[in-house]
């Protein structure tokens, strides 16, 4: 089985960009990033 990871008290949003911050990603590059995320697997 896949272990994911994710912190339960994050939104998903948040799940998705915690992994940027670590790596000293520019929020708005993270920002975007997330963006795409959300509009791959269709999520507002």
């Amino acid at each position: 089985f896949q272990s994911y990871h994710l912190i339960d008290e994050l939104s998903v949003y948040e799940n998705i960009e915690t992994p940027m911050i670590y790596k000293k990603v520019k929020r708005k590059e993270g920002k975007e990033k997330v963006e795409a995320v959300f509009d791959r697997f269709g999520l507002t």
